[in-house]
């Protein structure tokens, strides 16, 4: 490598080679995502057996692209998709994150009406790749304002990446990150990965190290940051650091094993780095096999329960646990693939099961209380009716029971007095008295007759009460069914 070419990492590689300045920020979006297939498809071609199959890579390319939301957030969104060959496009979208609206706000505000025009034209000569004219611009806008870091960093692209003068480039990223930690502490890392891959090219890894160690702690949630510390890390043997930063890389965006297991940077760790491939692994693997022991049995719980509602009555529509075995059968295909990428999607899938299955659950725990409302409310109304009647019933039988027994006894009374020599009160009181106690017998007794015959509770009633009451214990044992 010649001092004024650049390195292969930084060149563009084949799979990007659509990427080119030139066009909207829009456009330029699409074309970053429909490249990052293209790229997962060659690192993919024959990655790693522990990392992924070919099938799993087929099925899921398009789970593993990148979105255009994802694009729009430049590096910080790229993650594992970003190299060093597309940097002046990336850094256009980044200009167009709403991250640096209101940043870009505060860095124009001292700017005159002509100083703010020459720094939107730097902005455009860069857009279009006139590369010599935004040089010159944007030297002039950093004479106007030297701690606008946007300005710092592109003319540090400009000078790294087409002018291939590393000194120039490494002034102004430095500048950048020092003057962005004011404003925005993913921009000081941004910058300094840029700082750092100068540093690599001089051959000064330990400096590179140390700049993507500063990136990361200013970012921690920095994917990119990670994984480049990671690379120097490996090249320094530090393989503690190494994979442990390696490791949040990959817990961030899974792609980077792809990239990591074609990175030469870390063939003098590559023993630690298969060694991450297969733990992480085997934990993706145990924890969707744990998952899917959970989740089956469950699920022909639920069903087994629902179908002894459906013989009860009521419209309870069956969870049936056919419905998801389709699905079930696919988790069960990635288990058996036994890879890191298969056990990532059978967890994901466990859990749409899950949640599927949960909705239904609760579909028919409403069905439930619904239906049992309903045998109450049936149930009820019948007994109510029959208290009505009964009601009425009573009058009646008391009405007869008055006339059957009270009457008959105020005549006979009349007809035995006359043979009863006694004083006038007593015969008054008697008189009163035992025509009272026999329509008060009557009454009682009617009411008696009445209510005896209709003692028992209705046949309907008693056959609603036990599927109310079925339904009831099928609804806790429902409930008490545990979905992972």
């Amino acid at each position: 490598m010649g001092l004024t070419d650049l390195t292969t990492w930084e060149k563009r590689q084949e799979y990007y080679t659509t990427i080119q300045l030139g066009k909207d920020v829009r456009t330029q979006t699409q074309v970053v995502s429909n490249a990052t297939r293209t790229m997962l498809t060659a690192q993919a071609a024959s990655t790693n057996a522990i990392i992924a199959s070919q099938e799993s890579i087929r099925e899921g390319i398009e789970d593993l692209a990148y979105g255009i939301d994802e694009v729009r957030e430049g590096i910080y969104g790229l993650k594992a998709a970003f190299e060093f060959g597309i940097s002046e496009v990336v850094w256009q979208i980044e200009q167009n994150r709403a991250v640096l609206e209101d940043i870009l706000e505060v860095l124009m505000a001292p700017l005159d009406t002509q100083s703010k025009e020459l720094r939107k034209r730097a902005e455009k000569n860069y857009a279009k790749g006139y590369f010599e004219e935004a040089l010159e611009d944007f030297l002039g806008s950093e004479k106007n304002n030297k701690y606008d870091f946007i300005v710092q960093i592109s003319i540090g692209m400009i000078y790294l990446f087409h002018l291939v003068n590393r000194e120039k480039a490494l002034e102004h990223f430095e500048k950048a990150a020092k003057y962005a930690r004011q404003e925005s502490d993913y921009h000081a890392s941004f910058a300094l990965l840029y700082a750092a891959l100068i540093k690599r090219d001089e051959d000064k890894i330990e400096d590179a190290e140390r700049l993507t160690d500063e990136a990361v702690g200013l970012s921690l949630d920095f994917a990119e940051a990670l994984y480049q510390n990671a690379q120097y890390n490996a090249q320094l043997k530090n393989s503690r650091k190494c994979i442990s930063h390696l490791e949040k890389a990959i817990k961030i965006d899974r792609n980077y094993c792809l990239k990591a297991d074609k990175d030469e940077m870390f063939n003098p760790v590559r023993h630690e780095v298969n060694a991450l491939f297969e733990r992480l692994r085997d934990e993706a693997v145990a924890k969707a096999e744990d998952g899917y022991k959970s989740i089956a049995p469950a699920i022909g719980k639920i069903n087994e329960i629902v179908v002894q509602a459906g013989r009860v009555g009521g419209g309870i529509d069956k969870l049936n646990v056919n419905k998801f075995s389709a699905e079930l059968s696919d988790v069960k295909k990635r288990l058996d693939r036994r890879n890191y990428f298969d056990g990532l999607d059978a967890q994901a899938r466990l859990q749409e099961i899950s949640d599927k299955c949960m909705k239904c659950v609760n579909a028919i725990e409403s069905s439930y209380k619904k239906i049992i409302a309903k045998l109450h409310d049936e149930s009820s109304s019948i007994i109510n009716n029959k208290k009505r009647n009964l009601d009425d019933k009573v009058s009646r039988y008391k009405a007869i029971g008055f006339y059957l027994v009270g009457v008959p006894c105020f005549f006979s009374w009349i007809l035995i007095a006359g043979t009863i020599k006694t004083g006038d009160g007593v015969f008054l009181l008697l008189l009163v008295l035992i025509p009272a106690i026999g329509g008060y017998i009557g009454l009682h007794l009617g009411k008696f007759i009445a209510e005896a015959s209709f003692a028992e509770t209705p046949h309907e009633v008693n056959e609603l009460q036990k599927k109310k009451t079925t339904l009831e214990e099928q609804l806790r044992n429902l409930q008490r069914v545990s979905l992972p």
